[in-house]
């Protein structure tokens, strides 16, 4: 089984390289590279959160990686320049604090 004093060094460790990665985001000199190096720091903050059974923060990681995604698409799709995405991730990133 899983222990999180055992681990915490690993866990702390897996927290580092997320702020690494979003300290590098802010240095990318495109919009694409930021959200894509933001995107990972987000995938490592959720398995951060995620092993010290933070789920509100697991979850807010979630939401921000959607979008994130919708963000991408931005660029070459019309459905992800819809106004609503917005909305839909307020709602969310809400939704998901009030069950946590």
């Amino acid at each position: 089984m899983f222990s999180f004093l055992e681990n915490f060094w690993l866990i702390q460790a897996i927290g580092a390289i997320a702020l690494i990665l979003l300290v590098l985001a802010w240095n990318a000199r495109t919009r694409r590279k930021i959200l894509l190096l933001q995107s990972v720091s987000l995938m490592f903050f959720f398995v951060h959160y995620t092993l010290l059974s933070a789920l509100a923060g697991a979850a807010m990681s979630v939401v921000t990686l959607g979008r994130n995604f919708v963000l991408l698409q931005k660029e070459g799709n019309n459905w992800a320049s819809h106004s609503a995405w917005f909305y839909f991730f307020i709602s969310t990133a809400i939704a998901s604090l009030v069950f946590f």
